[in-house]
């Protein structure tokens, strides 16, 4: 991992990372390199992962809010593992229902002993324990059933708030006038990446 570079464009977007955040990012892209290899977790080349990857994930730190967040379809822990790795403070739960995903984010939680990380296999419709304070998406496919409800609804607490990782700016998917508040559709550039990202927050009432 180009540690320079990741740890100077932490700090255009505000976070300060220690030694040890470094060394489990760096740990974490070693992790994602052995398992892609096997299973495809990831498209993207890998000079390319601390821009599109670790960066592009960190972008997203200054709009999480509370003590309990998610990233829903979390895939190859984008972008929750960096997040937790960089967020010691705020505990994280990894929801992905690919069996094979799951593992892999159950052997990075173990690997690198990230205590405030949790992995959830299942979807979000199914969620039953206590809803979170955040939850974050990227990159999610939706389908028609998903882009006609709010399959997020679950997860997140009353006052809770829902940020949408985009590239290019659109229209709000959902119709979630009611019980929802927004969207806050707010730019972001993301260091050492040449591309159009937006976040899209919503707050539930």
């Amino acid at each position: 991992m180009q540690t320079a570079q990741v740890a100077a464009g932490a700090s255009q977007l505000g976070l300060r990372l220690n030694q040890a955040m470094l060394d489990a990012l760096a740990g974490y892209l070693r992790l994602l390199a052995d398992w892609n290899r096997k299973f495809n977790l990831t498209a993207v080349p890998q000079a390319q992962w601390e821009a599109r990857h670790l960066l592009d994930s960190l972008s997203a730190a200054q709009s999480i809010r509370g003590a309990h967040a998610a990233d829903l379809g979390s895939g190859a822990g984008l972008p929750g593992l960096p997040l937790a790795i960089a967020m010691p403070d705020c505990h994280w739960t990894l929801i992905e229902k690919n069996n094979k995903r799951a593992g892999f984010l159950m052997h990075v939680k173990d690997r690198l002993g990230l205590g405030n990380l949790a992995v959830a296999r299942c979807r979000a419709e199914d969620w039953s324990a206590a809803p979170f304070a955040c939850v974050i998406m990227r990159a999610i496919r939706l389908t028609k059933h998903h882009l006609a409800t709010p399959f997020f609804t679950p997860l997140l607490a009353r006052g809770g708030r829902l940020v949408v990782m985009r590239g290019k700016a659109r229209p709000a998917t959902w119709d979630l006038s009611g019980q929802w508040e927004g969207p806050c559709v707010r730019r972001i550039q993301v260091p050492f990446l040449n591309a159009e990202r937006h976040l899209e927050i919503w707050h539930r009432c």
